[in-house]
């Protein structure tokens, strides 16, 4: 799965969910009820169901990075769907996800958003160059988190419609007006107060879609497009 699947919140969730399987390169069909939202990332998917459960799911390889938290990995590569049970041992459910490079993002019902994995950059949004198998909370208040694979950055939105970003900044790509390689911890994007996020893209550069249909880019692109734009 190469990029993040996001249904409406009133979506009843679908009966099952279609993977690429990495053994073998085929189409696998997924016995998984009531998934509402998918994510895929560096050798590793995650699913979530419907709200009602905030029950996570993962499968794939756990040999980079380590960034599959189950305690049970003799289904891992096997495209097997495996419980998370770290959310689960805490009475934690989760209603948002998403996936960067071999870093995964989770939100909880209560607004708590959580990270695990690869660290290299910052792109779990902790202060320490460490990674981490299993998840860390980070922040509370948020509403949604973004992220791309291979981005190695994510951008948070907060309840009060702040705009959050870390990770990777190289030539910009974090929007914060300066080209600091990394950033280690969530960080407001000032410039864009006042405007509602509705969705973004984390590629070769950054892109916003705001609620009132404007578009705004930072970063840069890969032909004939920004150069090393470090604000939107």
């Amino acid at each position: 799965m190469e990029s993040q699947n996001k249904n409406e919140e009133d979506n009843n969730g679908l009966d099952s969910f279609v993977v690429g399987t990495f053994s073998k390169g085929k189409l696998q069909k997924i016995s998984l009820p009531n998934v509402q939202q998918g994510c895929g990332g560096h050798n590793s998917d995650y699913l979530l169901t419907k709200k009602e459960s905030g029950t996570v799911y993962c499968m794939g390889s756990n040999n980079a990075y380590k960034t599959l938290c189950v305690k049970d990995k003799s289904n891992l590569g096997e495209g097997v769907p495996n419980k998370v049970e770290w959310f689960q041992d805490r009475d934690i459910k989760i209603r948002d996800i998403a996936s960067g490079s071999a870093t995964n993002y989770f939100v909880s019902t209560d607004n708590t958003f959580y990270s695990n994995g690869y660290n290299s950059d910052g792109q779990m949004g902790i202060k320490l160059q460490q990674s981490h198998p299993f998840p860390v909370k980070i922040l509370e208040d948020v509403d949604r988190v973004f992220s791309s694979n291979h981005s190695h950055r994510s951008f948070l939105k907060t309840l009060d419609d702040k705009l959050m970003s870390f990770g990777r900044n190289q030539k910009g790509k974090c929007g914060l007006g300066y080209c600091k390689k990394s950033i280690w911890e969530p960080t407001v994007v000032s410039n864009i107060s006042g405007f509602a996020v509705k969705d973004i893209v984390c590629t070769s550069c950054t892109a916003l879609l705001f609620k009132n249909g404007q578009l705004w880019v930072c970063g840069v692109t890969p032909t004939n497009g920004l150069d090393h734009n470090s604000s939107f």
